[in-house]
């Protein structure tokens, strides 16, 4: 049995969770499997329809120091060897703590140290390979580093983009993630001029508090189709001539299915790897919700790249050579290896 320490709620939407599910997905192909342990009730509904035990903690999610001695006790009870840790919140204290009791590996999103677990996983690249390895060079902890790590869906394994459209026929798709507290995409659909395109694609998250709202304004629209929530996101992908996505794992799902796409950031965790994939990948990155001429950018973004078909196939071609879809496989191969 694999085992992840993640969580997902309004503030944090559902990211953390959702890649531990590709990952636990691919632990379930490959023939073992997984359980969940998370603080509160927030995930359980989508962990049962995933089909995955959970252990819920009853726990605070911004202090996980609190939890460590109900994290020992479950690690001891239940026999635990390999626990995946998956939360902005976990800090040197708890991560040392629970190493010292199982092998913990840990995603890195953050940068900010050496962790002491077990191995240490980070997909995006935001520092120099070297700088990053001579980080862990005095510690006995694996590191797993670069673009191949990236935790997807198998769906995303192999995927291919549909024909491209010429201008006035192309399809547009917008993402939030799981949350949407900018109101983005109420905003950006009062901005940019719909009859452009032959069909908009407004995808809201489980927490987006406007999906309501949005569904009443454009129920009686031809250009436009809002949607919640959805489990066959890849669909409208390879459908979409672009994209405007929040950067986030979402951003990999669209550089493996092909997607032309314009970025930009709702929280300062998704500045530095929006930066470099705009720096390594190329993608328009139009930069942070909270920035003045944001939505002006994402704009000119939109006439850069929705020119001629065969500009957005090469831009397609491009990013699926970067992305290849297995990262899952590749991380769910180093925890059953424990």
């Amino acid at each position: 049995m694999i085992y992840f320490r993640a969580d997902m709620n309004e503030t944090i939407a559902t990211g953390h969770i959702m890649r531990c599910l590709s990952i636990a997905d691919a632990v379930r192909e490959a023939g073992e499997e997984s359980c969940f342990i998370v603080a509160d009730e927030n995930a359980c509904s989508l962990l049962k329809e995933r089909g995955y035990e959970f252990r819920v903690l009853h726990s605070d999610w911004r202090n996980l120091d609190k939890e460590i001695d109900k994290m020992a006790e479950l690690i001891t009870k239940e026999g635990i060897e390999v626990l995946l840790v998956d939360s902005y919140m976990a800090g040197h204290n708890y991560l040392d703590s629970l190493n010292k009791l199982c092998n913990v590996v840990y995603i890195d999103d953050l940068y900010k140290e050496a962790y002491p677990v077990s191995a240490v996983i980070n997909y995006d690249a935001c520092e120099e390979k070297e700088v990053y390895l001579n980080r862990y060079s005095h510690l006995n902890t694996g590191v797993y580093y670069g673009y191949e790590y990236v935790p997807l869906r198998k769906e995303y394994s192999g995927l291919k983009h549909a024909q491209f459209n010429n201008p006035r026929e192309q399809n547009i798709l917008i993402l939030s993630g799981g949350s949407d507290p900018e109101h983005f995409i109420k905003t950006i659909l009062r901005k940019i001029d719909i009859s452009e395109y032959k069909k908009v694609f407004a995808v809201c998250g489980r927490y987006s508090e406007d999906y309501v709202e949005l569904l009443k304004t454009y129920m009686d629209s031809e250009r436009v189709e809002v949607l919640q929530n959805i489990s066959n996101l890849w669909e409208y992908m390879i459908k979409a001539d672009v994209c405007i996505s929040a950067a986030g794992n979402t951003a990999y799902e669209l550089m493996a299915a092909g997607t032309p796409t314009i970025l930009y950031t709702m929280s300062k965790e998704q500045e530095p790897a929006a930066k470099t994939l705009s720096k390594n990948a190329r993608i328009y990155y139009a930069g942070s919700l909270k920035e003045a001429g944001v939505y002006e950018k994402i704009k000119t973004g939109l006439k850069d790249l929705m020119k001629e078909k065969t500009v957005l196939q090469q831009e397609s071609e491009r990013l699926r050579a970067i992305i290849d879809g297995n990262g899952s496989n590749r991380i769910a191969r180093l925890l059953m290896d424990f």
